[in-house]
């Protein structure tokens, strides 16, 4: 393998595709140079080209290869080959020969140790970025303890910020409005527990049958130390106005499922068909806990509609409107 080849098959990632343009401009190669070095690793079985701009590149490795370089740690560290053939339950000549397959193709490196030791290649680029990462979930760490919420005002907003991005993507929403309700203060409340914190509207559409879905999510707040089964009924109550009523209860450090809240909590959402959301840090979609799925419900479309136009400003509604133009 020549130099060059080389230094093309170092940017393509070991798992995934890297666009041929990119690899080029990456390098700082005119077209021929790069034309002459992806020939040689296609031609040899190193990569393959597939369909993107410029053509994506993948380097192509067998399954075992693919199997083994899952055991060996991406930070770097070095690993025996004998710890990893134990891990993998492999005889020598088929665990030496996936290593091989891997050095050959540049995604790991051999190291001094009792009985040979094995460690992947990890790029000054991917080393920083890993760093970095670190660095900034410690600074997320810290910055989530120094600013616990004291009352439940502060977490609506935090909330709302996640519906309008993991949560939505997550629910693959694409037409979608988010609205913290709690903020407008006493007006257009409809009355005791008809009014959510936040409240989230969406269209779906499905092709293949020709359908068009209008949801409403509604989602009652409650802070740490300030919750238990009553949050179900409130946000139950919602359910004659919303197709998917949801509580959530924050709380501080762990909670488990022998919580006498949380379980008499859990078996009135069941029964109600509620969602219920917990979380230790609201502003995390990764700590938010879908204790419950919720029932779709079917309120009368009247109320539905009411419950819009008295909840939502006028922008909003305007925005809605368009959805069903498009």
């Amino acid at each position: 393998m020549t130099a060059d080849e080389q230094s093309l098959l170092d940017v393509v990632p070991a798992e995934g595709t890297i666009g041929g343009k990119a690899a080029r401009q990456q390098l700082g190669w005119e077209k021929d140079r790069y034309l002459e070095s992806l020939s040689g690793l296609v031609g040899s079985g190193r990569l393959r080209v597939g369909r993107g701009r410029g053509g994506s590149l993948e380097r192509v490795i067998g399954g075992d290869a693919i199997a083994l370089l899952a055991l060996i740690p991406a930070s770097g560290d070095a690993i025996t080959n004998a710890t990893a053939r134990t891990a993998i339950h492999w005889e020598k000549d088929r665990y030496f020969a996936a290593r091989d397959e891997l050095l050959d193709q540049g995604l790991v490196d051999k190291q001094r140790g009792r009985g040979g030791m094995v460690s992947r290649v990890v790029s000054r680029e991917e080393a920083e970025a890993e760093a970095e990462a670190e660095i900034e979930a410690e600074a997320h760490e810290v910055a989530a303890a120094e600013v616990e919420p004291a009352k439940e005002s502060d977490l609506y907003d935090p909330i709302g910020e996640v519906l309008r991005g993991d949560w939505a993507r997550e629910g693959r929403l694409t037409r979608y409005a988010v609205e913290v309700i709690a903020h407008q203060g006493s007006a257009r409340t409809g009355g005791r527990w008809t009014r959510p914190d936040i409240a989230v509207l969406s269209l779906r559409e499905f092709p293949l049958t020709g359908r068009r879905v209008f949801d409403v999510y509604t989602f009652e707040v409650k802070l740490a130390g300030q919750w238990d089964v009553t949050a179900i009924y409130e946000a139950a109550a919602h359910g004659r106005r919303a197709t998917y009523p949801f509580a959530f209860l924050h709380h501080e450090g762990e909670l488990g499922s022998d919580d006498a809240d949380l379980a008499s909590c859990m078996k009135e959402a069941r029964r109600l068909g509620v969602g219920l959301i917990t979380s230790s840090d609201p502003r995390n979609f990764d700590s938010w806990d879908v204790r419950v799925e919720p029932e779709r419900h079917d309120p009368d479309p009247e109320m539905l509609e009411e419950f819009v136009a008295q909840q939502f400003p006028r922008e909003r509604i305007e925005e809605v409107r368009g959805w069903w133009q498009g």
